[in-house]
């Protein structure tokens, strides 16, 4: 993120704000251990063949919510832990014994790319909250 310009973003509520704003989370659920996302996750069959955005969590450490999904959604992927249903992407994260679920996610491709022209500053409210950021020196 720094190579777009961006400082002390994680601790910014109004950068936290625009990348919410631009996404549809119907839940989202930021747990602190594995047993609480297992106790807060809704029964779902195929957790893959939903039509909604969603993200069940159990922080990692981060510097805020927001950092930990981001955690989260680089582990899916690193690991090969995602797939694309029409236009919605599911991501699982999973501890190293491959059964303790850690993370289940579900975006539209369209949040992902609103996300990505944020991160990217390729839209002017971005532009605008990095530079008074920079201003402020991340406030």
């Amino acid at each position: 993120m720094e190579d777009f310009g961006w400082i002390n973003y994680w601790n910014s509520n109004r950068f936290r704000d625009l990348v919410f704003d631009s996404a549809e989370l119907n839940s989202f659920n930021p747990c602190e251990s594995a047993t609480q996302l297992a106790r807060d996750w809704p029964e779902r069959d195929y957790y893959f063949e939903s039509q909604e955005e969603y993200a069940y969590f159990v922080t990692a450490g981060e510097e805020s919510p927001l950092m930990n999904l981001f955690h989260r959604i680089r582990n899916s992927i690193s690991h090969g832990r995602f797939r694309i249903n029409g236009s919605y992407f599911f991501f699982e994260d999973v501890d190293t014994d491959g059964r303790t679920v850690k993370a289940r996610i579900c975006l539209n491709i369209v949040t992902l790319e609103n996300w990505m022209r944020i991160i990217k500053c390729e839209c002017d409210t971005a532009k605008q909250l990095r530079d008074d950021m920079k201003k402020n020196r991340g406030k």
